[in-house]
């Protein structure tokens, strides 16, 4: 996982796009909560249909480790990993995808 993308809309600076490179997920919103909140819930569809038809396919089998987070975690875990939140501050955990699908999971802030 390449990690989490940020941009302002060069036309609406207080537009904001969330994306995940290697992922077909995305989302904007009208500020940069907003689309946080949309990427939070694109992640939590990806994660059903990954479940119900994506798990065979090719291009999707490795983002299992992905699919268990989104599935533990709750939508404040899910912002504060999008975010970037710090391990080891904090009593709420959050999970950091290994690769082939592991999950490591900490404290945060």
């Amino acid at each position: 996982m390449s990690g989490v993308r940020y941009e302002r809309c060069t036309e609406d600076p207080a537009h904001w796009f969330v994306s995940m490179p290697g992922l077909p997920v995305a989302a904007d919103g009208a500020s940069f909560d907003e689309a946080i909140d949309e990427m939070i819930d694109a992640l939590r569809e990806y994660a059903e249909d990954w479940q119900e038809r994506l798990l065979d396919a090719p291009n999707h089998r490795d983002n299992w480790g992905l699919v268990q987070l989104i599935s533990i975690s709750d939508d404040e875990q899910l912002r504060d990993w999008l975010l970037g939140a710090e391990p080891g501050r904090g009593d709420r955990e959050v999970a950091t995808v290994l690769d082939r699908g592991q999950l490591r999971i900490h404290p945060i802030g």
